[in-house]
């Protein structure tokens, strides 16, 4: 549970978890027709893709860093030997 304790994955995946409840909000409460034939939509929607995009940006922002400092400490190994 130590991943647990960095921030930036824990904002990513909470952000993509939003992002998901929002469009599943969006699909089962608002998206209907009227009676003119005009389809209703709320701001669920695109609060849900700018909260998934957000968390993924940061999701891979995380995932980059690690790799880097994998890479980083990998390198200094193989110099002091």
């Amino acid at each position: 549970m130590k991943f647990l304790m960095n921030k930036t994955l824990l904002f990513s995946l909470f952000f993509i978890m939003v992002g998901f409840l929002s469009l599943v909000a969006e699909s089962y409460f608002y998206q209907d027709l009227d009676s003119d034939g005009i389809l209703q939509e709320s701001l669920f929607m695109p609060l849900g893709m700018l909260s998934v995009l957000f968390g993924m940006f940061l999701f891979t922002c995380w995932f980059l860093k690690r790799v880097w400092n994998y890479l980083k400490r990998k390198t200094l190994k193989e110099s002091k030997k």
